[in-house]
């Protein structure tokens, strides 16, 4: 059974709310654990009738197949035509054959998923009302405004350059971060990371070769523009009900 709210939801558990209570600022995933059974989403979320969704767009989003841009020639410029007009059109694309390893991105789901399974006691040490907080948790981006949340937790931090704030990483679960006394385990986090600063660095440079900076020092300017990395992992809390 799906979860579902609208601008007169009411809590039909027997978990209570009020404006003293600010249990939902522990995140979705802590309500659903504490209310499994619950039917409909508590009215803190609840978004007003106009502004919920009443019909879905149904469109293809451009897929980007990467490997062509280390392909001959004709087909890095036919891939770079494609980011181009993509850009254009949408704004956005989703990408393929990118060259980061299916097993390090499937390690990097599991440790985040090790973050979300942690206490809410563990988590709220990264919650901040401070939005410009340099690692948050949270489940909307200012919580102590009066508006509707989001039905999600999200957790965030920069992950470019590492250097700077490597640090406060969370040291838990224990393969997210290490330590000089753990320096042989492996940083999942940071070499997902890296990776991904690379490969966005290579569509930078190929965005900035389909505007026709090609060894320029617009391109150069362009590329070298990307100062920081926010990595944003999102949860979406599910009822561990199944009908």
């Amino acid at each position: 059974m799906a979860l579902y709210a609208s601008s007169s939801s009411i809590i039909s558990t027997g978990f209570a709310f009020s404006s003293d209570n600010n249990d939902y600022r522990k995140g979705a995933k802590f309500l659903i654990d504490t209310e499994p059974d619950m039917k409909k989403l508590p009215s803190e979320f609840a978004l007003p009738l106009l502004r919920n969704p009443l019909s879905v767009v149904h469109a293809e989003i451009p897929v980007i197949d990467l490997s062509g841009l280390d392909g001959p020639v004709q087909r890095r410029v036919s891939t770079i035509r494609d980011i181009s007009s993509a850009c254009a059109d949408w704004g956005f694309f989703r990408i393929i054959n990118h060259g980061i390893r299916m097993a390090l991105m499937v390690e990097m789901l599991e440790v985040v998923e090790e973050f979300f399974d942690l206490s809410w006691e563990e988590k709220m040490k990264y919650a901040s009302d401070n939005v410009m907080s340099p690692i948050r948790y949270g489940t909307s981006l200012n919580t102590t405004m009066k508006h509707p949340l989001h039905w999600r937790d999200y957790f965030r931090h920069y992950g470019h350059p590492c250097h700077k704030t490597f640090h406060l990483w969370p040291d838990n679960p224990p393969v997210y971060r290490t330590d000089e006394l753990n320096s042989m385990r492996r940083d999942v986090a940071k070499e997902y990371l890296e990776q991904i600063w690379q490969l966005a660095m290579k569509i930078a440079s190929a965005i900035s070769e389909g505007l026709g900076w090609i060894m320029t020092t617009k391109k150069n300017h362009l590329v070298k523009g990307f100062k920081f990395m926010l990595l944003i992992i999102i949860h979406h809390a599910q009822s561990q009900r199944r009908h």
